[in-house]
């Protein structure tokens, strides 16, 4: 595991996070936060916005551009997927199970990046007890198929991250 902070510059991180928490940026509700299979409750849920997938590459015009700075940062040979999360304010807060991004042989050759946007008292929690604390412009680098889940926040409206999924040059 590795954890950057001050991962940009501090012009670019204002322009990522003007983008992501801005009032004209696209959100999509998702019932559910780490997969589909997940019982149906009024407090599990998320807002959502797909950047780019294996199948599709970019499907974000909103977002493509502003994501484009991270590419060489992570020094990706190729990036599968990224997607940002939003979550907002819930006390006590809903944790979901464990999981991977990706499922099948490209969890053991991938890398997950997650972006922290803003600061919150939320975080990711490893499988081992490893809790990170989301800061703002802080990026966290984990191999693909180490078990993780976002938690969320009872001191901010929302907690944004991004979520980079890539094989590493």
């Amino acid at each position: 595991m590795e954890i950057l902070d001050k991962f940009l510059p501090y012009r670019m991180w204002d322009e990522v996070y003007q983008t992501f928490l801005g009032n004209n940026f696209p959100w999509y509700y998702y019932p559910f936060v780490t997969d589909s299979s997940e019982d149906q409750e009024v407090n599990k849920f998320q807002f959502v916005h797909v950047i780019s997938d294996l199948n599709k590459g970019y499907i974000s015009s909103t977002a493509e551009e502003v994501v484009k700075i991270f590419n060489d940062r992570l020094n990706a040979y190729v990036i599968l997927r990224i997607k940002a999360n939003l979550t907002t304010y819930q006390d006590p807060p809903y944790v979901p199970p464990y999981h991977t991004d990706l499922v099948g042989h490209l969890k053991d050759i991938t890398k997950t990046a997650i972006y922290y946007m803003n600061d919150t008292n939320g975080g990711t929690e490893l499988e081992d007890g490893t809790f990170i604390e989301g800061k703002g412009n802080r990026l966290v680098i984990l191999p693909g198929n180490v078990k993780h889940r976002g938690v969320g926040q009872t001191d901010n409206s929302a907690r944004c991250v991004i979520n980079f999924n890539y094989v590493e040059k």
